[in-house]
């Protein structure tokens, strides 16, 4: 692939487009290259655009479409990004999640199609769309804006057929470091169980570094008058650091190979993580890090919620990253997603798969 402009113009024209990103000092990507291309011979794909894209090449891409992890195949179907596989995987395993993928946008479009109608509708689906903020000198401003929301409550629907959910729900940036949250859910497996995705990526110099991070959510009903009556959590995790003796551990529930070399391990010395909210609606955690040594590039936090057919959130996040070693001043800037005010609100429907 040329550039992200040809890229982009690919996903645009084509209907169903499947990426396969890589880099090539990655050990796990070398296998992962001849099975890509069984599964792009496979008849039963013959709408498909299979595509590479070398992610150490093509920055840009990486960076616009927040792919971070390698290898990962991406399929976008109109230009929509619907679902990425992260690590090795089989060619069984890619071509029966693409044929869900594919199974599953058929009956989403009969559901935006009932949504364009007249009747009453949750509000659009989400798309991932993020405000960003290249320059870095307005962020250190002690005037400067939080970032917007540009898809308040926005409707989050998997549906049986889907391997799973994988949804950009919020992410600002500072020049070219950001702090972005996803959300994953198995709606076959374990419906009542909700995953976020933190992503602290620092793409500035060795120095740069993200210092401490915060993330909330609040949970409630999702129902007509607005009223969002709570909803208790279950379970949370990690509760503190000493849960998360390898991110590759939890991973897996990504999809993410437990031997990849593509996935971030944790640092030397832990970062103090403290995680709280059981049996209230509402979940934090904290995420500090060791001394000098920075926050990793991922985390996966979760929760367990009792089952209900839809479920209203409430979430923000801030997060402090330090530029050159400097800790105070222009070296510092906190990155919001939402506000303790102004939170993003999303609304994840299940009524499909329970």
């Amino acid at each position: 692939m040329a550039n992200l402009e040809a890229f982009q113009e690919l996903i645009e024209k084509e209907e169903h487009v499947a990426v396969f990103c890589y880099r090539s000092y990655c050990q796990s990507c070398k296998p992962m290259a001849p099975v890509f291309e069984q599964v792009s011979k496979d008849v039963s794909f013959a709408g498909v655009i299979f595509v590479k894209v070398d992610l150490e090449e093509q920055k840009d891409i990486s960076q616009k479409y927040d792919i971070t992890i390698s290898p990962t195949v991406v399929y976008f179907f109109r230009a929509r990004e619907i679902i990425r596989f992260f690590g090795a995987k089989t060619k069984e395993k890619i071509s029966a999640g693409l044929q869900d993928a594919i199974s599953s946008e058929k009956s989403n479009e009969r559901n935006a199609s009932v949504a364009a109608s007249p009747l009453p509708s949750d509000g659009p689906y989400c798309q991932g769309i993020y405000e960003d903020r290249k320059k870095t000198s307005a962020l250190f401003s002690a005037r400067r804006k939080f970032f917007n929301d540009l898809e308040p409550r926005c409707v989050i629907k998997p549906t049986a057929a889907e391997y799973e959910t994988h949804t950009p729900i919020g992410r600002a940036n500072q020049g070219d470091a950001h702090f972005a949250v996803y959300l994953w859910n198995k709606p076959t497996e374990s419906p009542g169980k909700i995953f976020f995705g933190l992503d602290f990526i620092n793409n500035g110099a060795n120095k740069d570094r993200f210092k401490s991070a915060m993330f909330q959510v609040t949970f409630g009903y999702h129902d007509a008058d607005k009223t969002h009556l709570p909803i208790n959590i279950e379970d949370i995790f990690p509760s503190s650091a000493e849960q998360l003796v390898s991110h590759t551990e939890f991973d897996a529930d990504l999809g993410i190979d437990l031997e990849s070399d593509s996935v971030s391990t944790t640092s030397q010395d832990l970062a103090f993580i403290s995680g709280q909210g059981r049996h209230s609606p509402t979940a934090t955690w904290n995420f500090v890090e060791a001394i000098g040594g920075g926050l990793d590039a991922h985390y996966l936090v979760s929760v367990t919620l009792p089952t209900t057919s839809k479920i209203w959130m409430k979430l923000y996040g801030k997060a402090v990253h330090v530029r050159g070693g400097l800790t105070l001043g222009s070296g510092r800037a906190i990155i919001h997603v939402g506000s303790l005010e102004k939170p993003y609100e999303r609304i994840l429907d299940l009524s499909e798969v329970i």
